[in-house]
């Protein structure tokens, strides 16, 4: 039997990923919640550790709150599939392994949803995957493993780095590591975020690395790679971060929140599940998208108030109500006259402003935000919107730096990240250069 121990801080979103995935599993388990609403365990490995000691079963699935089981035979097929790895020390659904020259040959994984552009060339496990380390959202122990060696509460007495710890160490014992084919969800917010926030992940990471640097000089982990020379970089970055930040008004974020300062409402067309609401302090927000599994996540990760499946194309003119109705990457998924119909019933639906963002020419998008089928079906460019009447600026820097699916691919990327950034600034008011298009009409 499988025991499943959760540390939650949030009811709402335990009851929407988690429990609701448990539901229907075909076998029994046990089941250990463990309430951190008053902040009763100070770490994870405090947390988790206890969790253990009241577990039930043969293996232990530590696991967040937001992560949802994707079919009702996961629970099954983990139990057969573990009975089958007689080295396993510990199991993920996430990792990255040591060997490989770029990020995207290393990197191990079996989520679904996965859309972010990093990892276009990389496909979801379908064996397990043996890796230098393991994402913390989701680990699997056997319990004759964690009675040889429990998380380590001493060295990682926050809530960053002792699953990648655990990896390292278990290693010594003889196990191994590895990513296991069980497709799941984790429902956490795909907003952008920069590593100047995470300075007790940064804290960690130097705890990490001073605890291992003798067997492993060069740690890989989804959240960066951890050396000596990464380290000082982090630190410089970590220091002059919010001062960029704070003059970098031209950032994605800052750019939305400005926009969308005097609106109170947003409605969201095709939202997907990375809608730039996150970013805005609004009164209420709703959500349109065609793909159930969109508007599934969209509740699990409470971005909307009320997210509604449906087409949009096919919903009425009268469907009003809303200070500010959004659109990102949805028109090049559309035949050219389909998506000229859809501004027009946006502009009869928004109060104050319509927003769009397009990719700027043939480069296709991300995902397909409106179907199945991610061909891009038209082309927009800025005259486009200006025959609209849209005023226009320039997002995501200079276009030519960027690949079919929005990534920069010229090593090294760190490099031609900052040579991005630069372009923002030029692309801002130059918007046919930019790789993104802002475009923005106000009713009043």
């Amino acid at each position: 039997m499988l025991s499943i121990i959760c540390v939650f801080n949030d009811e709402r979103i335990l009851n929407e990923a988690l429990l609701r995935s448990l539901k229907g599993q075909s076998v029994p388990y046990d089941l250990v919640l463990l309430d951190n609403r008053t902040k009763r365990f100070g770490s994870a490995a405090e947390a988790l550790n206890y969790g253990a000691t009241i577990a039930k079963g043969e293996y232990f699935i530590f696991l967040h709150q937001d992560m949802f089981l994707c079919y009702n035979e996961w629970l099954s097929d983990a139990e057969k599939m573990l009975l089958r790895i007689p080295d396993l020390g510990i199991g993920g659904v996430a990792g990255v392994y040591e060997r490989g020259k770029y990020w995207q040959e290393r990197v191990k994984y079996a989520f679904m949803h996965r859309t972010d552009p990093a990892w276009k060339n990389v496909g979801p496990v379908t064996e397990p995957a043996e890796v230098q380390t393991l994402d913390e959202c989701l680990l699997i122990i056997p319990r004759s493993v964690f009675n040889e060696l429990k998380f380590d509460g001493i060295t990682f007495d926050g809530w960053d780095c002792y699953a990648a710890d655990y990896c390292l160490s278990v290693k010594r014992h003889g196990y191994r590591a590895y990513v296991l084919p069980l497709p799941c969800v984790h429902s956490s917010v795909r907003a952008y975020y920069h590593i100047w926030e995470f300075k007790n992940l940064h804290k960690y990471k130097k705890r990490l690395f001073l605890k291992h640097k003798t067997k492993y000089p060069k740690i890989y982990t989804l959240m960066g790679t951890i050396s000596r020379l990464h380290l000082k970089i982090y630190s410089l970055v970590i220091f002059f971060g919010p001062v960029i930040s704070s003059i970098n008004i031209l950032s994605y974020e800052n750019i939305w929140r400005r926009i969308i300062s005097d609106c109170d409402s947003i409605l969201d067309v095709g939202c997907g599940i990375s809608s730039p609401v996150q970013f805005c302090n609004i009164s209420y927000s709703k959500g349109i998208d065609i793909a159930a599994e969109s508007c599934d996540e969209c509740r699990r990760l409470g971005l909307h108030d009320d997210v509604v499946h449906a087409d949009a194309r096919m919903m009425p003119d009268s469907y009003r109500g809303h200070d500010a109705v959004i659109g990102v990457e949805i028109l090049e998924y559309l035949e050219k006259e389909e998506g000229i119909d859809l501004i027009r019933k946006m502009e009869s639906w928004a109060q104050k402003k319509v927003v769009i963002v397009s990719v700027n020419g043939s480069i296709a998008g991300n995902s397909n935000p409106i179907g199945d089928s991610a061909i891009q079906k038209s082309i927009w460019k800025a005259d486009d919107f200006r025959r609209l009447g849209y005023s226009l600026k320039g997002i995501r820097g200079w276009k030519r730096l960027r690949d079919e699916s929005g990534v920069i691919s010229t090593q090294p990327t760190w490099l031609w990240n900052i040579v991005s950034l630069i372009t923002e600034y030029i692309v801002f008011f130059i918007p046919e250069h930019a790789y993104q298009i802002l475009a923005v009409k106000n009713k009043r």
